[in-house]
Parts: C-alpha cells; structure tokens; sequence
C-alpha cells in the first residue's frame, strides 16, 4: 500500500505555544450536585471518592448524560433543563455513545467482563462481552457499518492453574496479553451476533487509525486511507485519540500533549478525510476530583461540547475553535527550543529504601503475581455475602454485585479501609459481606471483607500494616514516569493509588481497587490522565532491583 505524508505538527505546536492558556469556550450551563435527575456526590473529606455522571451525548438539541451510578440517562436541553429519563438494566455504565441511526449504546462495567446496551426507541437490547472495559473508555467509535471498539485481550483464564504452578509462566503470558488488543464490530444490522475482529473503523472505503513511530507512544500519526498525517512529534505526547469520524469521512481526533512538567493541554483537531486541517480546538482544563470520564461530544452541526465535573457541580461548555487567522502561524525556532527545554522531565533516579524492619525486599515478579491472584481470584459468593441486611448497617453493595443472587465470579471486592489477602478475603465472605463502597462513612471492618486501594497496595509490597495514600506518598520515592517498573504506584495523596504494570504505547497498563465497579481490576489510562488529577509517580517500596 501506497503511503504519503502530510505534516500539520506546525500547527498545533503553534497553537500551543501562543494559546497555551487561552480556551475559547462559553459555560453554557451548570446542573448542581443536588439536582434529583442526577446522583452527584462531591469529594467532601479525604480518602473519599467524587461520584457522577461519566458520559454525555448531544444530538437534536438535547443533552443525553449519562447517569452511572444509577444505571439510568437523563435527558436535558441546551439550557439545562430537564426534559426525561430512561431506566437502564441494573449495571455502572461509564459510556455513551449515539449511532448514526439515532440508537445509543451505553457500556457497563462489570469488572473483568463489560456489556453493551442498545437503546432504540426506548427499547432495550442487551449483550455481554468478554472483554476489559479499562481499555474501551477512549477506543470506541462509529463507522459506516457499526460500533467499532478496541480493547484489551481478556483474561486468559486457561492459564489459571499456573498460578501454583508455574507462576513466572503465567506472568510472562499475562504481560504479553496486556501489551495486545483486540479490533472488534458489532454490526449495526445484527447487534445480537458475535463481534467480528477488523483492521480498524471503515468509512468510504478508508481505514482510520493512529500509530506511533516513537517509543511510548511518542511521535503519532493519523492514518486515513494510504495517507499517513503526521501529528504533534516536538512535545511529549500525552495522548491521542480518534473521537469520532462523520459520514463525509472528516475525523475528529483528540491530542494531548505535556505544555511542561506539570501541565497536560488537551486539543480537538478537526481533519477533512483529504487530510486537510479544518479547525483546532482548545479544550477547557479539567478539576483534579473530575469523575467524568469521557468529557467531549461533538453534536450532527460539528459543535463540540465539553462536560466536566466542577466542586459546586456538572457543568457544560460549548467550545469555539481557534480563530482561523491564529492557525497557520510558525514558531520562531527559539519558542521551539523553550518549549523542548520545558517538556524534558526531571532525572530522578530510582532509588530502593530501606527494607522494612530489615526484612528481605520484595521482587518485582513476586509483586505482579501477588496482584495476579486478586484478579484471577474465583469466588462463589451466596447471597447472603451480596445482599444487605441489619448485620451491616451502612453499607453500600459494590456495584458489579448490585442484583445478582448467588454465582461464581473472579477477582476481590472493594471494600473501603479493608486489608484483606486473597486467603482472608476467601474465609471472610463464608460469614459477612462482600465489599463495601460506601465510603462516606467509617469502614465497616467487622461485617465486610475485601481491600480499597491502599490495602491492595500495602498487601502487595508485603507491608505488616494498612497504609492510607497519604503515608504512601510520604513514606515512598519519586520516580520519573520513564524510569518506572512494575510494581511501581501512581498515588493521589489523601484519594487514590493505582499499581503500574507497564507501558503499551500512550497508555499505561494497571491494576487498582476501585469503589466503582467495586473490585480489583486491570485497567488502562493515558499518560496525560495522570498529571490531569493530580497523582504522582512514586517507587515501590522495599521492592527488589532485578
């Protein structure tokens, strides 16, 4: 196949340079934390999680948000008000996506499965797919014959017994199978049929993709056919997606890029299936507590909307494009070098503290298979370990267990303040509950089982005590996102804490604890995700050097 080159990366590095703190965009509106339609639940204390709407659509002069927490979407218009509800199948849906037919898909997150409901004229169809979902959150769009997502290979629950075993053979397999994924269709004519693997979404006969010709997902491009468009390659990628692709073959592909150390700016490109570059857009700066997960919908007009999760609540913004005079300006060659000199992150070398208690480090392998066995723990839980009862007075159901009765699934449940092991955990749910995710209360220790995310981390590094995020972050080094291993943490002091695995292009591969859906589960985030809520990358602790 025949490739030619294009180059806008003048244009936005222009963009960036001159407009790096300008955000052409209109508050259209903002829905408070108390609204009834919504369940909202700011971040009031510490170690405590804000809670929201994840996802929104807007088409026909309506707003479609996405209710997560209570499986439902509720519909406003353009001025914020309310105009109805749909009910959803019990589930915590973090996506909404409209197809071209006017049906939404709403993509629930069951822990390590996902599943995809249709809504077409307030009918429902509903289908599970056995795949990661931490990977599908910016992987999904619409082409000329249906719902096109790529995600993560899932578990390969085969290799189950080499956990006892032959632990470093599964390790090795499950690293290969973090680093894959998967290109599926479900096919707008058949959503019932099986998915079918592809290339990547087809419009008017082209494939669409973004690659990468550097290391880490540096250097991308967008491919459109046989043409290769290069994108951003003077600053630090921090992220690039496609967002959507119209029926005419114009392609909106969202990039992220470090303006410094500490500073991720976000821009919306509009580009013409000829490769021509239509409009850039400047996206507003989101607040660290941000519970929404994918903030950008692009209306049938070519409006992009921005929806984030803001202390006094929800907001909504129109967002402009740059002006068109501002956009074909080149930088002086010493703005670029300023810029570079900028983007160069800090040489902190890796470092090991002192054992603990002058007990032996703990291997790096010995770290992964310890969080192996959470995620491939298999429960068969009785529905007394599901269900709530006057035994436990406040707590709250995880999410992936909400309405099931007594089956077998895998993995550990959340359950804040917990530290249990998978052993404990194993014995504990024989007598009290499964998890808990009411966080704004104190733990319930005595009549749940499971582990938050500091418990799941401390459990790891073998640590003899529970430690919170906050002594996680002090009692730790910091560690440059390049030099980072496995068994390495991201840390936001006084929220949350996620265990690096490794680096698969602009995404880095993890484990973590979450309240919602509610277990440990293997996920996915892009490298800018984690300056933009203010977490830190911080070194193992007691973790042998291999």
């Amino acid at each position: 196949m025949k490739i030619t080159t294009q180059n806008i990366a003048h244009i936005v590095i222009t963009v960036t340079l001159l407009f790096s703190n300008i955000t052409h965009a209109k508050r259209m509106f903002m829905l408070e934390n108390e609204i009834p339609h919504l369940k909202i639940l700011n971040k009031p204390t510490p170690e405590m999680f804000a809670i929201g709407p994840t996802d929104f659509v807007v088409f026909n002069g309506l707003i479609a948000v996405l209710d997560s927490d209570n499986h439902a979407i509720s519909f406003f218009n353009q001025r914020g008000n309310y105009i109805k509800r749909i009910e959803l199948p019990l589930g915590y849906y973090q996506r909404l996506i409209r197809d071209r037919d006017g049906a939404l898909f709403a993509f629930a997150n069951n822990g390590l499965t996902t599943s995809i409901v249709k809504i077409s004229n307030e009918k429902f169809e509903q289908k599970e797919l056995n795949i990661n979902f931490g990977s599908l959150i910016s992987r999904a769009v619409i082409d000329d014959f249906g719902l096109f997502f790529e995600s993560v290979s899932p578990l390969n629950l085969s290799t189950l017994n080499e956990l006892s075993n032959c632990p470093s053979c599964l390790l090795k397999k499950e690293k290969a199978r973090l680093s894959q994924s998967k290109k599926q269709r479900i096919d707008r004519s058949c959503f019932i049929c099986n998915p079918q693997e592809i290339d990547g979404p087809l419009v008017k006969g082209q494939h669409y993709q973004i690659v990468y010709e550097g290391v880490n997902g540096q250097k991308p491009f967008l491919i459109i056919g046989e043409q290769k468009i290069k994108l951003n390659h003077e600053v630090m990628n921090a992220g690039t997606r496609i967002e959507q692709i119209d029926t005419d073959g114009t392609v909106w592909v969202r990039e992220s890029i470090f303006f410094d150390r500490y500073t991720v700016v976000t821009y919306l490109l509009k580009i013409t299936a000829s490769g021509e570059l239509k409009a850039v857009f400047r996206l507003p700066k989101i607040s660290v507590d941000d519970y929404v997960v994918h903030s950008i919908a692009i209306n049938e007009k070519g409006e992009v909307w921005f929806m984030s999760g803001q202390p006094k609540g929800l907001a909504f913004d129109l967002v402009e494009p740059l002006p068109e005079n501002k956009k074909y300006q080149f930088l002086e060659s010493q703005n670029l070098l300023a810029l570079a000199n900028s983007n160069s992150r800090p040489d902190v070398e890796p470092r090991v503290l002192q054992p603990l208690n002058d007990e032996p480090c703990q291997s790096r392998t010995e770290i992964f298979i310890r969080a192996l066995q959470y995620l491939y723990n298999r429960e068969c839980y009785l529905s007394q370990a599901i269900e709530n009862d006057p035994s436990c007075p406040g707590r709250s159901i995880p999410p992936y267990l909400v309405g099931k009765e007594s089956q077998c699934l895998f993995s550990v449940s959340y359950s804040w303040g917990g530290f249990d092991s998978v052993d404990s955990f194993h014995e504990k749910i024989t007598r009290i509950k499964a998890g808990n995710v009411n966080t704004a209360i104190n733990p319930l220790p005595s009549c749940t089982a499971g582990v938050d995310c500091s418990g799941f981390i401390s459990n790891l590094w073998g640590l003899k005590t529970k430690w919170n995020t906050s002594q996680i972050f002090e009692k730790t080094s910091p560690i440059s996102i390049e030099w980072m291993k496995t068994g390495d943490v991201f840390v936001k002091p006084g929220d949350h804490v996620i265990l690096f695995v490794g680096t698969v292009n602009d995404e880095l591969s993890t484990f973590e604890s979450v309240v919602r859906p509610g277990l440990v589960i293997s996920s996915q985030h892009e490298i800018g995700w984690f300056v933009q809520h203010g977490y830190f990358s911080r070194l193992a602790f007691n973790a042998c050097e291999e």
